[in-house]
């Protein structure tokens, strides 16, 4: 009986080690795969400067659970040149089995070792690789289902204030020089093309500024940006053109969310769809700080666009 057990306990040491290895190398496999191969998805889990730690780990993994296999290769070829009691590497004391000395087993005492195989234990290692077989995450972030609270109470009130539309009263943008841009022409001229990363630290950093020129500089230019699209609670003909700032995952991004104003209704587009917006920037006061925002002058300026791959910005 001695025997079988300890043959038992040996075949799921070894099984277990095989698991082992083979997650081990599944794990790194999709580390290098997510590298060098699903790049899109890994832009949506970590930041770019994270993505080279994922590239070592994915060859350290790769490169140990090789080196685990040569060893438990060589470990059980060298038990298969000894017979019986031989056969374990395990220090044993023999005591009689019975009362009748018929016999001896292992006594192991304190050394015993579980070595059954449980599958349970992979069942929480199988779900990353399942989430990666699957392609998930395969979305970016959601412009306001993620920070619903965020957007509505702040977002949405801070674009209403800014552009002060529909309120005599409002401490915002006069219904004066409203009108006046309604009156303005379609887009003319070149349109300059910016990237939301380089974009929002700019018009930000220019409505702060003390000199009025840094703003002078966006008089009667029109520029071409992308973002995901967050409708407004109070009126079709403006919204918030989000991105999302990352630092180091996921996890931490927070949604940045730019106030646009149209001269029509805006229609026929989903909340959170990727939209290419042409306008002009402008700086409206709003209470005792500027905001930015940027009017186009139809809803033919607002069209929708293909999904960055890369969803966050980062700086």
């Amino acid at each position: 009986m001695g025997q079988r057990d300890h043959t038992h306990e040996e075949a799921g040491y070894y099984l277990d080690q095989a698991c082992m290895v083979t997650l081990s190398t599944a794990f790194g496999g999709i580390c290098l795969a997510l590298y060098f191969w699903k790049t899109d998805m890994l832009i949506r889990l970590l930041g770019r400067q994270f993505h080279v730690f994922v590239l070592i780990s994915g060859g350290t993994l790769v490169g140990l659970a090789f080196l685990r296999a040569l060893a438990l290769w060589a470990q059980t070829r060298r038990k298969g040149h000894h017979h019986g009691d031989q056969a374990h590497h395990h220090h044993e004391k023999a005591v009689p089995c019975d009362s009748h000395g018929a016999g001896f087993h292992h006594d192991h005492g304190a050394k015993n070792h579980d070595h059954d195989w449980a599958p349970w234990r992979y069942v929480v290692l199988l779900l990353p690789v399942a989430l990666f077989i699957l392609g998930l995450p395969n979305k970016g972030p959601k412009s306001v289902a993620a920070a619903a609270e965020f957007i509505k109470s702040e977002t949405q009130r801070e674009a209403t204030e800014a552009l002060g539309l529909f309120s005599p009263s409002s401490l915002g943008w006069s219904q004066l020089t409203y009108v006046g841009f309604l009156c303005k022409d379609q887009v003319k001229g070149d349109v300059q093309d910016w990237d939301f990363r380089n974009l929002w630290p700019k018009v930000a950093a220019d409505a702060l500024s003390s000199d009025a020129n840094d703003r002078e500089q966006w008089k009667n230019k029109y520029i071409r940006v992308i973002g995901q699209y967050s409708p407004s609670l109070q009126s079709d003909r403006q919204f918030g053109l989000v991105r999302w700032k990352r630092t180091c995952c996921a996890g931490d991004a927070i949604p940045l969310n730019l106030p646009i104003i149209s001269r029509e209704s805006i229609r026929n587009i989903k909340r959170d769809a990727w939209v290419c917006v042409t306008g002009r920037v402008e700086f409206r006061r709003r209470f005792d700080e500027l905001v930015p925002i940027i009017a186009v002058s139809s809803s033919h300026a607002v069209q929708s666009c293909p999904e960055d791959p890369n969803p966050h910005v980062e700086w």
